[in-house]
């Protein structure tokens, strides 16, 4: 991937309004510093706007407004073979949501976003879903599947 360097071209001093005495190194260096300062000021309210991701987590866990990543990871591992790729909790419109990337065996990804404060089921985004689910258990004396407690 290429990357373009950032550069300021500061234009050619005129010199009528340059004072006597500032050298034109000088000048550049105070453009410089000036666009750097405007730059880092629009910068700092957006670095702090995103704050941190474990930090609010945990602070909405330990108030209870959210269910415990932990415990989604477990409920979602029982329904669906694989494993956790990458985990993120996002703030969508106020609604706090778990968006999962999970891997199955046999390497195909998914996407499942949960609702944060009680791991119900939002989205599930992949290929082939038909085949990802495993099968609910059987009753041994019925032969019929067991109705399960989950939403």
């Amino acid at each position: 991937m290429r990357q373009r360097a950032c550069c300021v071209v500061m234009p050619k001093p005129n010199r009528s309004l340059v004072a006597p005495g500032i050298g034109l190194r000088r000048r550049r260096a105070a453009g410089l510093l000036a666009a750097c300062c405007v730059g880092l000021g629009l910068a700092w309210p957006l670095a702090q706007a995103g704050g941190d991701d474990g930090q609010r987590a945990r602070a909405a866990r330990e108030q209870g407004r959210i269910v415990p990543l932990e415990q989604l990871i477990a409920q979602v591992s029982q329904i669906v073979p694989g494993r956790l790729l990458q985990a993120e909790l996002d703030d969508d419109d106020g609604l706090l949501v778990y968006e999962l990337r999970w891997q199955l065996a046999d390497g195909r990804r998914l996407e499942i976003e949960l609702d944060a404060r009680d791991g119900r089921w939002l989205k599930l985004k992949g290929p082939r879903l038909e085949t990802v689910f495993r099968p609910a258990p059987r009753d041994a004396a019925s032969g019929t599947a067991k109705q399960g407690t989950q939403r």
